[in-house]
């Protein structure tokens, strides 16, 4: 199943799941190797990303991650600190030295 091709059928998983193990799939956001295979961490449908299997959640805020280009609105302004939020759990803070 490729996340991209139109028509594939999702795959629900639940947490404790365990896919099947296979050599050539590597876990990602939402799956741990474990003994058996990869277990399944969080609710969600199942994506294969070439080769990279990711469980894509049903219903979640937005988990920012290393290098992922966002917009966010500034939220305020202190000395030399903006806090912007990016609809994450959390704000993000940018320092007047990176701003452009």
């Amino acid at each position: 199943m490729k996340g991209n091709e139109t028509g594939a059928e999702l795959r629900l998983v639940v947490p404790g799941e365990v896919i099947g193990d296979d050599a050539n799939l590597n876990p990602g956001c939402g799956l741990i190797k474990g003994a058996d295979g990869l277990v399944v961490t969080r609710l969600g449908h199942l994506n294969n990303n070439d080769g990279t299997l990711h469980v894509m959640p049903i219903n979640a805020a937005y988990m920012p991650r290393s290098g992922d280009l966002v917009i966010g609105y500034v939220e305020a302004v202190q000395s030399n600190l903006w806090f912007l939020d990016v609809c994450g759990p959390f704000n993000a803070l940018l320092p007047m030295s990176l701003a452009p």
